[in-house]
């Protein structure tokens, strides 16, 4: 009985996952006599520019450009004899995340404006899910229709709305619904009163749903409490102190920021294990500094928290429309499979920084390709990914369009300086204007 497998080594992005390509070029040929293995070299999608452009950045991952797989394994890909030259590949590159987010959709605004394109034809991809906040605000200033596909709306999460909840809480005492949100939610001096962890952190402050209706739902009725919930409201009350000191001495960025850090971080660490491995699409702290990041243009905490709720509103409207109708914002992991006339492609840049430490560092590719990640968490990393499979990442990208692609980075991000991908380099991108 004949048994057929597929696969495509240019598109391997789940390594971190368990996917292991190696199994159709070493344990197939082992396992079972007669391979026949068949080539799709044929492009139907995209245009010969994209195909070439796709093809010479996927070929480093073969062996006679110094990569892992088998030269023989090369696809010599090429585009359907009809297809269209097609316009150049584009890069450009910023100064911050902001201009290039901007520039996204005053450009997606021009090319629809002309009536050559329509929302439904616009992809715009990250490595990570945290790029895309950027994104969300610039296309809603534009009043550009777009859905998220990387979990919905970036502000709704669950741990970015935690952690603005806690600052709204403490701008405003009467919140009853971020009361409701982080009452639960230890500070990271909260250890337990008994038990076997008496003395230990604990990220709970064993007030439950019972508490909760004590309370009325009101953050102003812990003033007064039973012997029941002492230790955990004196955590809870100290803790909205703290952050209100915070908020008037550092504006909201200053007061998020020190949410995440006396609180959220070790929150997560005790929850979920190992947090920073933003390996696909799942950085929370990434996600957290962005808001942070986000929040810092903000002077008045109340604009801020009409920004978000107007973030939030978009997104649902957005829900109820037919998607073939709207930008998609993703990361790449979710294009997958995917196709659309306009792919842009954003974050496409490295460099190096940090306090004190020349360490390399990128978006794509990421930086824990070149580095092995942190661990902030109670369970083992997954140790450093591989440049190459970054390489897949953007392969998959540059070869989601039909017609145009459109990539950029941008030079300054938290601690370090950026300039263009090194995958940027190897499809010979680079304008003339860009400092290197």
């Amino acid at each position: 009985m004949p048994i057929t497998f597929c696969g495509d080594h240019d598109q391997m992005l789940f390594r971190w996952a368990g996917s292991a390509p190696e199994v159709t070029t070493k344990d197939v040929d082992f396992l079972f006599e007669d391979v026949i293995t068949f080539k799709l070299e044929t492009n139907y999608r995209s245009t010969h520019e994209i195909v070439t452009q796709s093809k010479r950045s996927i070929a480093y991952n073969y062996s006679d450009l110094g990569g892992p797989y088998a030269r023989e394994l090369f696809k010599e890909s090429r585009s359907r004899p009809d297809a269209a030259d097609g316009v150049p590949i584009s890069f450009s590159m910023f100064d911050m995340q902001e201009e290039e987010a901007r520039h996204v959709a005053q450009t997606i605004e021009t090319l629809t404006d002309s009536g050559e394109y329509k929302w439904g034809d616009f992809f715009v991809g990250s490595r990570t899910r945290s790029q895309l906040g950027y994104i969300e605000g610039a296309l809603t200033r534009c009043g550009i229709k777009y859905i998220n596909l990387a979990g919905g709306c970036f502000w709704s999460s669950k741990h970015v709305q935690d952690v603005i909840s806690y600052v709204r809480l403490a701008h405003n005492s009467t919140d009853n619904e971020a009361f409701k949100r982080v009452y639960n939610i230890a500070s990271r001096w909260f250890t337990a009163p008994f038990g076997s962890q008496k003395g230990e952190y604990i990220n709970h402050r064993y007030l439950g749903r019972a508490f909760l209706e004590d309370m009325r739902d009101s953050y102003a009725n812990t003033t007064h409490v039973n012997w029941r919930y002492r230790a955990g409201v004196d955590d809870l009350r100290a803790f909205i102190s703290d952050v209100q000191v915070s908020l008037e001495g550092s504006g909201v960025a200053g007061a998020l920021e020190f949410v995440i850090d006396n609180c959220y971080l070790q929150w997560l660490a005790s929850e979920e294990g190992l947090l920073n491995t933003d390996e696909s699409e799942n950085g929370k702290t990434d996600d957290l500094r962005t808001v942070v990041e986000m929040a810092s243009k903000f002077e008045d905490p109340e604009a801020f928290f009409t920004y978000v709720a107007d973030m939030e509103k978009a997104a649902e409207d957005a829900k109820a429309g037919n998607h073939s109708e709207l930008v998609i914002i993703s990361t790449v992991h979710r294009l997958k499979g995917k196709e659309r006339p306009v792919v842009f492609g954003i974050g496409i840049c490295e460099g190096s920084g940090g306090k004190g430490v020349k360490q390399p560092a990128g978006l794509l590719p990421h930086t824990f390709s070149l580095i092995n990640p942190p661990n902030y968490g109670v369970l083992p990393s997954g140790g450093r990914g591989r440049v190459e499979d970054e390489r897949c990442v953007f392969f998959v990208l540059i070869s989601r369009a039909k017609e145009r692609v459109y990539l950029s980075g941008f030079r300054y991000f938290r601690d370090f300086v950026f300039g263009p991908s090194r995958f940027v380099s190897e499809i010979n991108l680079i304008d003339s204007n860009l400092e290197e």
